[in-house]
């Protein structure tokens, strides 16, 4: 007899590595935020959304990209907090 071990989550949750549609939703509407800002290229930019905390990720050509990035993302509708972990990159742009 074949038996299946039993899964413990141990109060937890069981976490998947899916997207929801809600995720994808609100990366894509960031995204599109900071590609109509102009200011920035968002193609160097990642967005990942966890539970509408946003994290940007990527390089850009200055500091002050690193903020206004920032202040675009919070306009979004459904962003809850931001983690902005953009780093300024001699020669990006």
């Amino acid at each position: 007899m074949v038996t299946q071990t039993r899964t413990v989550h141990h109060g937890l949750p069981p976490q998947s590595d899916m997207e929801t549609p809600n995720r994808a939703d609100l990366e894509q509407r960031v995204a599109d935020a900071l590609s109509v800002a102009g200011s920035i290229s968002p193609s160097d930019i990642v967005v990942v959304d966890i539970e509408g905390t946003l994290y940007l990720r990527g390089g850009v050509s200055s500091h002050a990209e690193v903020e206004t990035a920032g202040e675009i993302a919070k306009s979004v509708e459904g962003v809850k907090s931001i983690i902005n972990e953009l780093e300024v990159i001699s020669g990006n742009g």
